[in-house]
């Protein structure tokens, strides 16, 4: 009886908070319009915390599907705080830290009222696995470097209390048969830096093009000598071999590699799987040629570039974040989850298996849409909706111009579809490509009315592009990262009148799930809206190599309608096929990581227990 009490509590804060934040005044908002949740929300929370048809049930793993659009985040944010008023610690987790930071902004009051602030933490993935990896096994960074610097091993730096009662809350939870999960490790980068160290590594950055003795000649440099005079029995074989790395990494740096940003001196690499752009990671010697490289070139001041010796302390797996950890309890108590796809349709085949055996999902719940379906125009099999970017004779085109006009003829269809100008989303799978029609004639018809969505702007800025995407006749440039989770709210009248708003994908989803999130983005909450897709053969060819020839491409756009082979169809049986494949792909991925997780974990356990003196020299020699 307590528990449904007190989620009406904070759903009933929730209200009010919007009522007495109105910035007409408190009862002037027509109670129509106030804030709260609707009746599918509250069952969904009420199933995750336990309720069913017969009363309540301790509780258990449970995932539930919420249609897109309807309020995973409400659900999750008032599931959290009724947890932690439980008494639980609970860990909101999402693949993106832009959606991660939104939701946490948006439900700081709520956690603050409550007084739970300190029993929620929101984030990501990789935030995650670092937070309770070093809760196991302490500050790993640094217990290597004292061991190089000849210092013993200090309980300061070691396991860290942990955290009993905890519950992971999943944002989306597709990503846990991701390779991005499941074949995903943290690695522990560590560094030295000095004058001297910085003065080396610009010398060697100078003279990288030197002949192939050149390694040799450098030993007798004093710099070299000054460097390597301070090492230890137990570091001088690390500086040397991260000296040789060096060297060899500045021998072969090319500009233009991985793709990265600088900002205010730093590097921010983009995160893998994500168009996210991040200074918590680094590629060791290769930054360290980024920053002498972009000093050469006048962006930033060579006197203040600050120069590493890189190690890495190991490495460890995310798939152990949800099984049995070595050396310690399971990290969490529950696993529940709020998604848009949990239909075994949605996902790749075999996935609710894994998700029953591999992270222990037990339950599962299926909410239904709360709003009168609307009309989304959508045929899959329809030649109007799923097209081959063709050239000026009508043949299949592998040049991107071709795919940039049929880009621009869409949007202008699409656009003038309805008694007002409709707004159209369109969607690139790569920023790169986003910016190339951007700057590209094909644009300039729409440019005047127009915007992008990317992760390099400001939020601000994201914020007011995600505003304006629903206006009347604008044109929203978007990459695919914002095909899940973005709100985009349709206020104009005239819009609803048009038809909603067109969503346009210039790509075909690798897994079902991305193409419904992306789907999702328009039709929301009942309104009318449409969706197409404008494809390139060579992306096609070039993803699917085994899978999809230009010849295979032109069969399907052979014959008239009633022949016409649909092209639609035939990519999502291949698409079935290779996400299956990638599935059990991952699955050894991931066997293989936890592997190499209980060896290095066993190995760092007998260096803090003292009981082998060479361990920390076995995993250091390892993995440098």
């Amino acid at each position: 009886r307590k528990l449904p009490r007190a989620l009406a509590a904070v759903l009933a804060w929730w209200t009010m908070e919007f009522y007495l934040n109105n910035p007409q005044g408190p009862g002037v908002l027509n109670k129509a319009a106030l804030r709260k949740a609707n009746a599918m929300q509250v069952i969904c929370m009420l199933r995750l915390l336990g309720a069913s048809a017969k009363g309540y049930s301790p509780l258990v793993n449970h995932l539930a599907q919420v249609p897109t659009g309807e309020g995973k985040s409400l659900i999750l944010g008032t599931t959290a705080t009724v947890l932690a008023l439980l008494g639980y610690n609970v860990r909101c987790v999402c693949y993106s830290s832009i959606l991660s930071t939104r939701d946490d902004t948006d439900f700081a009051s709520m956690f603050e009222q409550f007084g739970v602030a300190d029993n929620v933490l929101y984030g990501t993935w990789d935030e995650l696995a670092s937070d309770l990896f070093t809760e196991v096994h302490g500050d790993i960074r640094q217990q290597a470097k004292d061991f190089l610097n000849g210092k013993p091993y200090s309980a300061a730096t070691g396991p860290r209390q942990q955290s009993s009662q905890r519950v992971l809350l999943a944002d989306e939870v597709d990503v846990f048969v991701s390779k991005n999960f499941m074949a995903k490790t943290v690695s522990y980068a560590f560094h030295f830096s000095s004058d001297d160290i910085t003065e080396l590594i610009k010398f060697i950055w100078k003279y990288r093009n030197s002949d192939s003795t050149w390694m040799d000649k450098l030993k007798e440099n004093d710099l070299y000598k000054k460097v390597l005079e301070k090492t230890n029995s137990q570091s001088a074989w690390f500086y040397e071999s991260a000296i040789q790395e060096q060297v060899k990494v500045a021998k072969k740096f090319k500009r233009g590699g991985r793709p990265y940003q600088l900002r205010d001196g730093k590097v921010l690499y983009k995160i893998a799987g994500r168009d996210e752009f991040s200074d918590r990671w680094t590629h060791t010697y290769e930054t360290n040629c980024v920053l002498l490289d972009e000093a050469d070139q006048g962006n930033i001041d060579e006197d203040q570039i600050e120069l590493k010796i890189w190690g890495t302390a190991g490495a460890m797996a995310y798939a152990q974040l949800t099984g049995k950890v070595t050396n310690c309890a399971p990290f969490f108590s529950y696993i529940l989850g709020v998604t848009g796809t949990l239909d075994e349709a949605k996902l790749p085949p075999r996935t609710h298996e894994v998700l029953k055996h591999d992270i222990g999902i037990k339950r599962y719940t299926y909410c239904e849409t709360m709003y009168e379906a609307g009309k989304r125009d959508w045929e899959p099999n329809s030649r109007n909706d799923v097209k081959l970017a063709l050239d000026h004779a009508h043949k299949l085109s592998m040049h991107e111009g071709d795919h940039f006009q049929a880009i621009a003829s869409e949007i202008d269809r699409r656009r003038s579809g309805g008694k007002s100008p409709r707004p159209v989303l369109v969607f690139f799978k790569q920023a790169d490509k986003l910016k190339r029609f951007l700057d590209s004639s094909y644009f300039d018809a729409f440019r005047e009315m127009s915007g992008i969505i990317t992760e390099e702007q400001v939020r601000a800025d994201r914020n007011d592009a995600i505003r304006r995407a629903t206006q009347t006749g604008f044109v929203t440039l978007c990459t695919a990262a914002f095909g899940r989770g973005t709100d985009f709210k349709i206020i104009d009248r005239r819009v609803k009148e048009s038809g909603g708003m067109h969503v346009l994908s210039t790509f075909f989803p690798e897994e079902v799930s991305e193409e419904v999130q992306i789907i999702g983005r328009g039709g929301r909450q009942g309104d009318d809206g449409s969706f197409s897709m404008v494809l390139f053969a060579k992306e096609l060819v070039d993803d699917w190599p085994d899978k999809v020839t230009t010849e295979s491409l032109e069969s399907y756009c052979a014959g008239d309608d009633s022949g016409r082979i649909s092209i639609y169809r035939e990519l999502a049986k291949i698409r079935a096929k290779q996400s299956e494949g990638k599935l059990q792909e991952h699955l050894k991925w991931a066997r293989e990581r936890k592997q190499q997780h209980d060896e290095y974990a066993r190995l760092l356990c007998k260096h803090q227990q003292g009981t082998d003196g060479t361990a920390m020299m076995a995993l250091l020699r390892k993995y440098n």
